[in-house]
This record gives C-alpha cells, sequence and structure tokens, in this order.
C-alpha cells in the first residue's frame, strides 16, 4: 500500500514535526521501512516522507525518499507502474544505469531525463511528489482515475500532502474544520465532489 506525505512550510522545525506526525499516523500503510527528506526550497523548507511496504523490490534500495544519484532529484512514491519492465528497457537503451529492481526507480530515471512528458508514457496507478533539483520544482501527480489517494491542504503558510486525510490534518499546519462545500456535495451527489473534503 505505501503512503507518501510531503509539507512546504517557512521553518525546518515546523517541516520535521508535521513529518514526523504525518509518518506516524500512516504507519499500518507501510511497516517494512520509513524515511524523510528536508531541504531548503526557495525561502521555505520542504519535507518529504515515506512508509514502505515492500512489494516489488524487496531490498533496501527501494528505500524512499529515493535520491537520483547524478542529478539528486528526488521521489516518494505509492502506486504500481503496470508497464515498468518496458519503460526501464527504453531508459536503458536511452543510457540509464539502474540500481534497484522496483518500479519507483524508473519512475525517478523517466521523470529526471524527460520531465512531466514522462507521465504520458505511464499506465498504473500512483500518486507521487517529485522534487526537480535543476528547476527547483515540486510535482504532485496522481493516476488519471484517482485511484492512488493524494490529499492537499493548503494554508496561509504552508502547502501539505499525504495519502491520507488524517495525514494532512496530522500535519498540525492545515485546520481541522468542517468544509460545509464538502457536505454539500457529499448530500447532493453520495460522494464528496472535487476539489472538496468533508
Amino acid at each position: 500500500m505505501c503512503g507518501i506525505a510531503g509539507v512546504v512550510c517557512p521553518t525546518e522545525a515546523a517541516a520535521q514535526s508535521a513529518i514526523e506526525a504525518m509518518l506516524c499516523v500512516q504507519a499500518h500503510r507501510g511497516p517494512d521501512d520509513a524515511g524523510k527528506q528536508f531541504e531548503r526550497f526557495g525561502d521555505q523548507y520542504l519535507g518529504l516522507g515515506h512508509r514502505r511496504l515492500s512489494i516489488l523490490d524487496l531490498s533496501p534500495l527501494g528505500h524512499q525518499p529515493m535520491v537520483h544519484p547524478e542529478s539528486h532529484d528526488v521521489i516518494v512514491f505509492n502506486g504500481e507502474i503496470y508497464n515498468f519492465r518496458a519503460l526501464r528497457k527504453q531508459l536503458l537503451q536511452d543510457g540509464e544505469d539502474f540500481r534497484s529492481t522496483g518500479d519507483t526507480e524508473v519512475l525517478l530515471r523517466g521523470l529526471t531525463r524527460y520531465g512531466p512528458a514522462f507521465l504520458q508514457r505511464l499506465e498504473g496507478m500512483y500518486a507521487f511528489a517529485f522534487l526537480n533539483r535543476r528547476d527547483q520544482t515540486l510535482l504532485l501527480a496522481r493516476d488519471p482515475m484517482g485511484i492512488k489517494p493524494l490529499y492537499i491542504g493548503k494554508s496561509k503558510d504552508a502547502l501539505v500532502f499525504a495519502s491520507e486525510v488524517r495525514g494532512v490534518l496530522s500535519s498540525g499546519l492545515i485546520a481541522n474544520t468542517l468544509d460545509k462545500n464538502g457536505i454539500a456535495t457529499m448530500l447532493a451527489f453520495g460522494a464528496v465532489q472535487h476539489p472538496h473534503t468533508i
């Protein structure tokens, strides 16, 4: 299952506190491993966290956040890329050299080489955050059907994302209040409508 967590906020201490709390409440999503990374991101701080359920690559080489060895781009990923073996073969032909055997590194290297256009090649279910160091951009993406969850919260000072709403709320950076629009869409349509939550 795995779980991702991330925050962009004004201080490193706030980022560390948020990621610790977010990983703790999502521990059930990934009992096999956990990882986190913190760094400057413009005039803010970025924190990335991951809870791992080891399925494809059971070795420590599948640890996340995963860092590209040359570009130092970073990814946290939840999901499964069904066509990762074919993509890996193409990337090998393009000169990429892989350390692990899983789909996370295929996604990392594809995004580093081709940027967001690489998303068009993906077949699968996924949610991830990708830090492009050269451009100092953070790409958040999920599969087109939204099979893998990616919840995002914004406040005046922070951007928070996680695999679960309680992950976002546990950050302490997003208000824990009811969204009347979310409730109204639930009552009107039988399900909460994008971009709301309850």
